[in-house]
This record gives structure tokens, C-alpha cells and sequence, in this order.
């Protein structure tokens, strides 16, 4: 069925839509995380707002419009992600539907979030340290750890008794380099 809206705007151009600065979102794995991403073109009668990922079954969490001005910000609910395996990443694909029909907002620049493991993609603490920054890994050790590990900070703290954590970011240097 066709909805007629209140657009002055004709043409693929104005079509609602999804956009990032990003084309991948990255998400380490085993984190909870809540997703942001620009909306264009949005129209009055466009409510009801859901995030579909497409993990290893079709997961779907509410989502919200935040507008601030001009700008329009669609935000999913805080979702757990999560990969089993030693596999450095894994793409997600999703989608922004809205109404009670689940209308999908065109994603032209096939926007995904990238699941990745630290602990996968460095797997010492030379390697570890010189990953790329936009993944935030760093070298955890703590005695209550069966092992050093590659990890983001805040897996670091939640894996070790509580003030017991040692965590090197890219600006420091292993204490036995290897």
C-alpha cells in the first residue's frame, strides 16, 4: 500500500535513509552496545522504529528518533553481540524497519556492524599493541588471569578481580616484548 507524505521533495535523493562516517560500525564481541546512526529524510507519519540484525538467527530490538535541529539520529536499544570462535571478525548485516508493516530505510551504503576479538587479532602483545586504534585493543594481564590476553579495557576489568588488572594501550610497551 502507498503512503502519501508531506514531502515537497521528489526523486531517489530524498528518499528516507540510513548513513554513517563509516560504512562498518565496530562492536567488540561480548559487549553490550547500542547503535547510532544518521537518518535522512525522515517523514511525521515514520514511527516505530526497529534494529534487525542478522546474527546467527534474526535478532530485533526497538529503536528510537532522536532529532537535534535539522538532524535526525535513529538509536537501537542496547544489544548484546556476541560470536563463538576464534575468527578475528565477523560482519553483521542490518536494517532499520519502521511501521507495523516493518518497512525497511534504504541503506545505499550497505552499513554493517563489524563483531571482532581483540584476543583473535592479536595474539601477543607485540601483535596486540599495534592494532589498528579504531579497535581499541590493548594487552591485559592480572594475576587472577589464567593468561595475558588481548582485549578492550573494559573486558579487561570485567575478566580480572575487581583493581587487580594491568591494561597496556598502543603507547606503551610490553614488558617482555614478543
Amino acid at each position: 500500500k502507498k503512503v502519501q507524505g508531506p514531502s515537497d521533495t521528489v526523486g531517489p535523493g530524498s528518499c528516507p535513509k540510513i548513513e554513517n562516517s563509516f560504512t562498518e560500525i565496530l562492536v567488540p564481541s561480548g559487549t553490550p552496545h547500542e547503535l547510532s546512526v544518521k537518518a535522512l529524510h525522515l517523514q511525521e507519519f515514520q514511527t516505530d522504529f526497529r534494529c534487525v540484525f542478522n546474527l546467527e538467527t534474526q535478532k530485533e530490538v526497538n529503536a528510537r528518533k532522536e532529532s537535534n535541529g535539522n538532524s535526525d539520529r535513529i538509536i537501537c536499544d542496547e544489544e548484546q553481540f556476541e560470536y563463538v570462535g576464534e575468527t578475528p571478525d565477523r560482519n553483521v548485516p542490518f536494517k532499520i524497519t519502521w511501521g507495523s508493516d516493518r518497512h525497511p530505510l534504504d541503506n545505499p551504503d550497505t552499513i554493517q556492524v563489524k563483531m571482532y576479538k581483540c584476543s583473535a587479532i592479536g595474539r601477543s602483545c607485540g601483535s596486540c599493541l599495534v592494532i589498528e586504534d579504531k579497535y581499541m585493543c590493548g594487552w591485559c594481564t592480572a594475576p587472577s588471569l589464567p593468561a595475558p590476553s588481548c582485549q578492550i579495557q573494559h573486558q579487561c576489568n570485567a575478566l580480572a578481580a575487581p583493581g587487580t588488572a594491568t591494561w597496556l594501550d598502543n603507547s606503551q610497551h610490553c614488558p617482555n616484548p614478543t
